[in-house]
């Protein structure tokens, strides 16, 4: 897995509002409120940007129905209004993946630097923006990668992060894009292993 190969320490390399319906500061505040109740450390390094930003939650400030999307993001109700945080998988699932291409081409763009894209979502309205975190290589996983290699076992990679995140760490660790299998579901990720 990804996790694996990396520290699980993320970083927040860029977040841009999308449209003109939230200022980035309104983005990073749903974030924060979103990703509280998470234990994930992508949601840990989205609440630390989120404070680093100057936001400070009241106690008011809360998600209800919090509910984590297996693979995809989280749910809940703020503001009386039912928002999404998550992968584009989760926004198209839900018939909101309809942003204009200069987004698109971020997106593409920071995903091809190695990072994993999400987005924050309000039903009814849509996108309202979009947020690229990075993860960090071990050091000894290069090292470890190929002598395995040398040793003669195949070293393949799954992951839940997309394309471009899955490539970028590959390459820096030395798994060849045929050996990487991305966008998966935890479910996807067992099924591949009992099927070798």
């Amino acid at each position: 897995k990804t996790g694996t190969i990396t520290t699980g320490r993320f970083s927040l390399s860029h977040l841009e509002p999308v449209g003109e319906s939230k200022s980035r500061k309104e983005i990073f505040r749903l974030l924060a409120i979103m990703e509280a109740p998470s234990s994930h450390p992508l949601s840990a390094c989205l609440v630390s940007a989120a404070k680093d930003e100057g936001v400070v939650l009241s106690a008011t400030d809360c998600a209800l129905q919090h509910t984590i999307l297996k693979g995809e993001g989280v749910t809940a109700t703020v503001d009386d209004e039912r928002l999404y945080v998550g992968n584009a998988r989760l926004f198209r699932r839900v018939g909101m993946y309809n942003i204009p291409k200069q987004y698109t081409d971020w997106a593409a763009e920071w995903s091809d630097e190695g990072g994993t894209v999400g987005y924050v979502g309000i039903e009814g309205v849509g996108i309202v923006g979009m947020y690229c975190v990075r993860d960090t290589i071990r050091e000894e996983a290069p090292s470890v990668v190929s002598a395995l290699h040398q040793s003669g076992v195949e070293v393949i990679m799954l992951t839940g992060d997309g394309q471009g995140a899955a490539r970028s760490v590959g390459n820096r660790v030395g798994i060849s894009e045929s050996c990487i299998q991305s966008q998966l579901l935890p479910e996807d990720k067992l099924h591949y292993v009992s099927s070798l």
